[in-house]
């Protein structure tokens, strides 16, 4: 006995839609790794300039961070 109603096109509209928003959160993915790799490639940038300081350095910048605070 064959169907009269519109089953099989609401489901290919659910399809439709659930395909379009697998589409969407693909891209978001994407675009959020690509943010994400960003930020480790300044965060390793960071970390070696802080390995390069001297501890004469880090304690100009200490006593530069503490006079900020005290103005």
């Amino acid at each position: 006995m064959a169907c009269d109603c519109k089953c099989g096109q609401v489901l290919q509209a659910e399809l439709a839609e659930l395909k379009q928003r697998r589409q969407e959160l693909r891209e978001a993915f994407k675009a959020n790794k690509a943010h994400m790799k960003a930020a480790q490639k300044r965060k390793a940038k960071l970390v070696k300039a802080a390995r390069q300081l001297s501890v004469s350095d880090l304690q100009n910048l200490l006593g530069s961070m503490t006079a900020e605070r005290t103005e």
